[in-house]
């Protein structure tokens, strides 16, 4: 299955990492570009596979197998990120006027709306910041200081862009989302 929408944020061959195109991603996500993370390994032999432990990885949501590629595509809650530690459990945005562009198959809300944030993080130790950025503009910051953190509030939509989430944890690890588009 190919993800045409894909970008990939790291890219391994035998467990090395060979590309970190993360400042790169948030640069074409700030462009409002609506591209996919992905962590792609490049594995030429089945003993490569334990390499894998502690290296990014692409993590696609879902109930079932048959759900998977649906995890890619805006017609559910974000489902899918790429990260070699923290976990994002829920990161979606709720509000009256939000519509659903079934054409190009995400949602949209509009400059000046009052949404509902819901943000839902783990770790597997303490995490540090939890980021909500346009692109690579930051326009909130927690720091939660604690393995799972869940926050609901009240967040205004001042201008159009690629809503993204990153998740850093103590030892310094990383989760970094899919786009909510945001439109003015």
């Amino acid at each position: 299955v190919k993800f045409y929408n894909s970008f990939e944020v790291f890219g391994y061959e035998k467990g090395k990492l060979i590309d970190d195109s993360l400042d790169w991603y948030y640069d074409l996500q700030s462009g409002f570009y609506g591209l996919e993370p992905v962590a792609i390994h490049r594995i030429w032999a089945p003993e490569e596979i334990d390499s894998l432990g502690k290296t990014y990885k692409t993590y696609a949501l879902a109930g079932s197998i048959e759900e998977i590629y649906d995890a890619f595509y805006r017609a559910k809650p974000q489902h899918t990120f790429v990260s070699n530690g923290p976990k994002i459990n829920k990161f979606w945005i709720e509000g009256e006027g939000w519509t659903a562009d079934w054409w190009e198959i995400y949602y949209l809300w509009i400059a000046g709306e009052v949404v509902n944030l819901q943000i839902d993080v783990s770790s597997d130790c303490k995490i540090k910041e939890v980021i909500l950025s346009l692109g690579k503009e930051v326009i909130r910051k927690y720091l939660p200081n604690k393995g799972h953190f869940i926050k609901a509030e009240k967040f205004i939509i001042s201008k159009g862009g690629a809503l993204l989430l990153t998740v850093i944890d103590e030892k310094g690890r990383k989760a970094i989302s899919s786009y909510l588009n945001l439109r003015h």
